[in-house]
């Protein structure tokens, strides 16, 4: 699992607290909403950024979405800006 994942389970101080460990060694108890929260290291590998060519089409398909994504954006900006926008909470 990637340290950015487990990022996300944990959080970062408990994160802070794991980056210090070798396998086999494991956290002290953490206090978080809910409980304790421990982590284990089984093991580290060394992460290696993948081939360009092995995730081109990935890229290039998150690129265009955010592309589209701005220009959608962008074009309900220009409509709130030239038509008066009410907005009703109870609905």
């Amino acid at each position: 699992m990637s340290l950015a994942k487990v990022r996300e389970y944990v959080g970062p101080s408990l994160m802070q607290l794991a980056k210090g460990l070798k396998p086999g060694q494991f956290t002290p108890p953490k206090k978080v909403a809910g409980g304790y929260k421990i982590i284990y290291l089984v093991d580290r590998r060394d992460a290696f950024p993948p081939d360009f060519n092995q995730i081109r089409d990935r890229v290039k398909s998150e690129y265009l979405k955010r592309k589209d994504d701005q220009a959608l954006r962008d074009y309900l900006d220009k409509l709130k800006n030239w038509y008066e926008v009410e907005r009703h909470s109870k609905i």
